[in-house]
C-alpha cells in the first residue's frame, strides 16, 4: 500500500486502541510508514509507530476490516462453498460459543506447541456451511511470556454438531509487538 494512503492511520490508530483496551497498556499512535493487504479478505498488515512512554517503537498489527461497516473483521459474503454469508454473533458470552472459543485455543497449542490460556470471545460472525463456522476475535493469554501477558487472535472453527466434530481451520496472531 502507498504509505501515504489515508486508511492506514485509521487502521493503525484502531489497533492500537484495541490493543491498549485488551492489554490494559496506553500507547499512542505516531505515524504509520507502510503496509500491505489482501483485498479479497479485507485484511490489511499495517506498520506504524507508536509511543509507549517516552519510547517511540515501530509496531506492525493485522487488522480486518469493513469499509462499510465500519468493522474491524473481514465481512466478505462471497465465501466458497457456503450456503450464506456471515451472520454477527448475538451474544459471545454464549457458553457454546465460549466452548468453541477456548477449543480453539487448546486445538492451536496442540498444533503449535504454545501455552496460550483462552480469556474470552471478543466479537465473531458464523456461517451455517455443512454444519457451521465460527470466525472469532478473541483473547488468549501466553504463559510462557512470563507474566501472562494477553493478545488478539482470530480463529476459524468448522463445527459439525451432529458428529460431534470440532476443527479448527484458522488460528492467527492478531497484533504483533
Amino acid at each position: 500500500m502507498d504509505p501515504n494512503n489515508p486508511l492506514l492511520p485509521t487502521l493503525a490508530k484502531y489497533a492500537i486502541a484495541e490493543h491498549n483496551r485488551l492489554a490494559k497498556t496506553s500507547l499512542v499512535f505516531d505515524k504509520a510508514f507502510g503496509g500491505r493487504n489482501d483485498r479479497f479478505f479485507n485484511h490489511y498488515i499495517v506498520d506504524f509507530f507508536a509511543l509507549n512512554g517516552a519510547v517511540r517503537e515501530d509496531y506492525e498489527a493485522s487488522v480486518y476490516w469493513d469499509p462499510i461497516l465500519i468493522l474491524p473483521f473481514s465481512s466478505s459474503s462471497a465465501a466458497v462453498g457456503g450456503g450464506g454469508g456471515w451472520t454477527e454473533m448475538k451474544d459471545v458470552n454464549d457458553p457454546h460459543v465460549k466452548e468453541i472459543g477456548k477449543f480453539a485455543v487448546e486445538e492451536h497449542n496442540k498444533e503449535a506447541k504454545t501455552s496460550l490460556i483462552f480469556k474470552k470471545v471478543i466479537s465473531g460472525r458464523t456461517k451455517v456451511v455443512s454444519g457451521k463456522n465460527y470466525k472469532f476475535i478473541l483473547s488468549a493469554g501466553d504463559k510462557a511470556a512470563g507474566s501472562l501477558t494477553t493478545s488478539m487472535y482470530q480463529a476459524i472453527v468448522w463445527e459439525k454438531p451432529w458428529l460431534h466434530y470440532k476443527n479448527l481451520t484458522s488460528f492467527k496472531s492478531l497484533l504483533k509487538a
